[in-house]
């Protein structure tokens, strides 16, 4: 298994906690009984300001992209586009990809090639 840690662009580090906030209103919305899901989203915002900022946004639309660097230990820093689709289940497709033609495609198109 590979060591990689995600991370966000600077400055764009409370995105993907306000998206995590607004699926899990929604998913609340559709099992307000689940109390294992209460307590997540409660240790969610005690521990992050961001995500409890999202929550008292009452947002449940997700944001369709985000952009997301994953620290690879043999590429090493990766920009990739993070674009989940929602087909109105319980289900999510969520994909990465990297930009065309950007180092990120290069080093995804080498380790595709190891394969």
């Amino acid at each position: 298994m590979c060591d990689v840690l995600w991370s966000a662009p600077a400055g764009a580090e409370g995105e993907f906690a306000r998206q995590v906030a607004a699926q899990l209103r929604a998913t609340s919305v559709r099992y307000p009984a689940d109390r294992a899901l209460g307590e997540l989203i409660n240790e969610f915002a005690a521990h992050s300001p961001d995500f409890a900022a999202g929550r008292r946004d009452h947002n449940v639309r997700p944001i369709a992209t985000l952009r997301k660097y994953v620290h690879h230990p043999e590429l090493g820093k990766l920009e990739l586009d993070c674009q989940t689709l929602l087909p109105g289940t319980d289900l999510r497709l969520v994909m990465y990809t990297a930009e065309p033609g950007s180092p990120s495609a290069a080093a995804l198109t080498r380790l595709g090639a190891r394969s």
